[in-house]
C-alpha cells in the first residue's frame, strides 16, 4: 500500500480542508485520547492516573478493582496508544497540558488525520477497480458528500477509525485473491469489530466475499480475523476484566423499542436523521447495487454490499436511541458509507448511452446536482454551531420528523437567529 503521488495529496488535501473546518465535537470522544495515555503509560486505560479531574465524567466506569475505565470501545484508544506513547517522550510538556484541558481541537486534529487516511485508502481501493477519474470521484463523495466530514472528522467518534478499517479491508478484498491479501482482509475487518461493535456487519459482509471465492480464500480470512478478534478478546479481559464489557453487550444496541417501524423510516428519510435525505447522492448505490449483483465478477461484493446495508439499517432501527443523540445527520449509518460509495462506483463505471435524454438527465443533471446538495449540507455540520444546538432543550423526538425546522436545513435557523428586525 505504498501511496503515490495521487494519494498523498488527497490525504494532505483533506487533512487541510478538515481540520479548516471549525467545528468541533466532544460526548462519545471525551475520553478516547485519555484511554490512549493510560495504555501508554502502562495504567491498562484506568483514566485516574493520567486525568484525575476526567473521572467524573459520566461515561467512566468504576470497575471492582478501583480502576476508572471509559465505557466506550477500547479500540480507538489502542489506535492511538503508540502516538501517545511517542508524544509522551517526545512533547511530554504538551501532553500534561492536553491531559490536564482535554483541548477539542486535539481531538479534531487526530480525527481529521484519521479521516484523510481513510479517503486516501479508499481512493487507493477504488483505482483496483474503476479508473482514475472515478475513483477520485468516489473519494470526494466519500470525503465531503457524507458524514465523514460532519461527524467523524469532528472528533474523535468510534466511527471514523471503524470506517477507515473497514476502507483497508476493501482494499485487500478488491486486489490480488492471494492468501495474504484474504488473512490481511480479515485482519482489518476485525480491527473494525475492535473500533466498534457494529464493525461485526461488515466483518461478515466481507466474509462473505472470500466465501464466494472458495474454501482456501475464507480459510485465510478466517485466521486473519480470528488473529484479531483474539487479541481484542485479552485486551478486553485486561481492561475490563470480562470478554464483553456493557458496549459489546447485544441488548445495548438491539433494545425493546415501541418505535422499530418509525425508526426504519427515520434512519432513511426523516428530515433530521435520514440517510438519503442528508446524503441524497446515496441514492445512486441503488442502480450500482443491481449493476454489481447482475455482473458476474461484482455479484460477490454486490450482494456484500445489500446485506451491510440492510443488517446496519435493522440494527440501528432497534436501538431505542435510533436517531443517535446529541449529533449531526444519520451518525449510525457511517460504519457503511464506504460500501455505498463503491456501489456508486458501479453504476459511474457502467456503460451508458450517450445520448438519449435520461442517460443526460441523470449523469450530467441530476448526479451533479445531488452531489453539489449533500456537499452543502454536510458543510453545515462542519461549520455551523447551530447543527448541534438544533438539539438544545427544549427537545422531544417529534422533532426528528418537522420540516419546519428540520435539521437538515439548519442554516435556516441560523438566519432566523441572526435576523435583523425592521424597526418601522
Amino acid at each position: 500500500m505504498t501511496p503515490n503521488a495521487s494519494e498523498w495529496l488527497i490525504f494532505f488535501g483533506c487533512v487541510i480542508a478538515f481540520v479548516a473546518s471549525p467545528l468541533r465535537d466532544t460526548t462519545d470522544s471525551f475520553l478516547t485520547l485519555h484511554s490512549a495515555f493510560s495504555l501508554a503509560r502502562g495504567s491498562w486505560g484506568d483514566i485516574s492516573l493520567v486525568a484525575p479531574d476526567a473521572i467524573s465524567n459520566p461515561s467512566v466506569i468504576i470497575l471492582p478493582d478501583g480502576r476508572a475505565v471509559s465505557g466506550y470501545p477500547i479500540g480507538p484508544a489502542l489506535l492511538f496508544a503508540p502516538i501517545a506513547y511517542i508524544a509522551d517522550r517526545v512533547f511530554p510538556t504538551g501532553v500534561e497540558w492536553f491531559l490536564r484541558n482535554n483541548s477539542l481541537f486535539t481531538h479534531k486534529v487526530v480525527a481529521s488525520i484519521i479521516g484523510s487516511l481513510t479517503i486516501a485508502i479508499f481512493y487507493k481501493a477504488m483505482l483496483l477497480r474503476f479508473d482514475r477519474r472515478t475513483a477520485i470521484t468516489l473519494a470526494l463523495i466519500l470525503a465531503f458528500a457524507t458524514s465523514i466530514w460532519s461527524t467523524t472528522t469532528r472528533g474523535l467518534w468510534t466511527h471514523g477509525p471503524l470506517v477507515m478499517w473497514l476502507c483497508v479491508a476493501l482494499y485487500f478484498t478488491l486486489g490480488r485473491q492471494t492468501a495474504a491479501a484474504a488473512a490481511l482482509a480479515g485482519a482489518a475487518a476485525a480491527l473494525a469489530f475492535v473500533m466498534r461493535p457494529t464493525g461485526s456487519i461488515a466483518m461478515i459482509a466481507i466474509g462473505s466475499v472470500f466465501m464466494w471465492r472458495g474454501l482456501r480464500s475464507l480459510s485465510w480470512y478466517v485466521v486473519g480475523s480470528g488473529i484479531g478478534l483474539l487479541s481484542w478478546a485479552a485486551m478486553q479481559i485486561a481492561v475490563f476484566g470480562q470478554l464483553l464489557p456493557g458496549y459489546y453487550n447485544p441488548t445495548i444496541m438491539l433494545g425493546a423499542t415501541p418505535a422499530v417501524t418509525e425508526a426504519l423510516a427515520g434512519n432513511l428519510v426523516s428530515p433530521s436523521r435520514g440517510l438519503f435525505v442528508f446524503s441524497p447522492v446515496l441514492l445512486f448505490a441503488a442502480p450500482g447495487i443491481v449493476l454489481a449483483v447482475r455482473s458476474s465478477a461484482d455479484r460477490p461484493m454486490g450482494y456484500a454490499i445489500l446485506f451491510a446495508l440492510v443488517v446496519q439499517w435493522v440494527v440501528i432501527s432497534f436501538n431505542p436511541g435510533w436517531w443517535a443523540g446529541y449529533s449531526f445527520g444519520p451518525r449510525l449509518m457511517t460504519d457503511v458509507l464506504p460500501f455505498l460509495v463503491l456501489a456508486i462506483g458501479y453504476w459511474l463505471a457502467c456503460p451508458s448511452p450517450r445520448t438519449g435524454w435520461q442517460s443526460v438527465l441523470t449523469r450530467r443533471v441530476a448526479f451533479p446536482v445531488l452531489c453539489t446538495l449533500s456537499v452543502a449540507i454536510h458543510a453545515q455540520g462542519a461549520f455551523l454551531n447551530e447543527s448541534r444546538k438544533w438539539m438544545d432543550e427544549p427537545w422531544n423526538p417529534e422533532q426528528l420528523w418537522s420540516w419546519r425546522d428540520p435539521q437538515v436545513f439548519v442554516f435556516a435557523h441560523r438566519f432566523r437567529s441572526h435576523a435583523v428586525l425592521d424597526p418601522n
